[in-house]
């Protein structure tokens, strides 16, 4: 009930702001409110065992993700960048995983078995021109440093599984595919990048951030043409790409300029 509540008052934020009206309640006290009472329940629940309540630890795990995708206004001592949601994607997976209901029914199966991009959905071609091919050249120009060599391997899984996303953000075809067939994908490839680079960029290393900018910046041209759908979502892409592009500065300019460019687009 708290998510529930939490997400509302967010929603509230969002719906006043977007219509430039005034707001006679301070819907930010209620969220903050409703947010850290369901984090403290939803912790107590892990701690302890979600078997004897999986739909609501579901329920609430994807409240929680929505919540997250939502944030874009960080408190300054935080890392402007910091995405929860992939925290919260990959344990909903694992939820799911363990539901045997869920995971043989429903939009939530995808969750735990390998992305099924279809044809009608996203391309299997990988591109030899644009910003995949970019991200590689850049890639194989990097002067052989220690830790980049150590990490290239989870770098190129990366890239190639946003491959054919990338090849979509390109095109200019409104028709392609069903718009919620897409977020599914999205929210997919967030539930199963690798560990390692959820590690990486939770220790600000500055490719996979750029990577993570790479897919925002591809789920962000999705969503524009997805009008009025997903308010959760919309302001993130932007604001991750450009808080990237901020904290990583000029030594990276050349690397971030697909997103950017993308981004100003949305």
């Amino acid at each position: 009930m708290h998510a529930i509540l939490g997400l509302s008052a967010r929603h509230l934020q969002e719906t006043h702001r977007y219509a430039q009206s005034p707001s006679f309640y301070n819907y930010g006290l209620l969220e903050a409110h409703h947010l850290k009472n369901a984090l403290s329940s939803f912790n107590k629940q892990f701690q302890s065992s979600i078997s004897a309540n999986q739909d609501a630890a579901l329920a609430a795990s994807f409240l929680l993700c929505f919540h997250a995708c939502s944030t874009v206004h960080m408190d300054p001592l935080t890392t402007p960048f910091q995405d929860s949601s992939l925290a919260f994607l990959r344990g909903i997976r694992s939820i799911v995983a363990s539901h045997h209901r869920a995971a043989h029914s429903g939009v939530f199966k995808s969750l735990v078995a390998p992305p099924r991009l279809t044809w009608r959905s996203i391309p299997r071609i990988v591109p030899s021109t644009g910003p995949f091919a970019h991200f590689i050249n850049l890639l194989n120009g990097l002067p052989p440093i220690p830790h980049f060599l150590e990490n290239r391997e989870v770098y190129e899984e990366c890239v190639e599984s946003l491959a054919p996303f990338l090849s979509l953000a390109e095109e200019q075809d409104d028709t392609r595919t069903e718009a919620l067939e897409l977020l599914l994908c999205f929210l997919e490839w967030q539930a199963f990048c690798p560990a390692k680079f959820v590690a990486l960029v939770n220790t600000h290393d500055p490719i996979a951030l750029i990577l993570l900018a790479y897919f925002y910046a591809t789920a962000g041209s999705v969503l524009s043409e997805a009008k009025s759908r997903w308010w959760w979502w919309r302001s993130k892409p932007s604001y991750m790409v450009q808080a990237i592009d901020e904290y990583l500065g000029s030594t990276w300019t050349i690397w971030m300029d697909w997103p950017r460019a993308a981004a100003q687009k949305f």
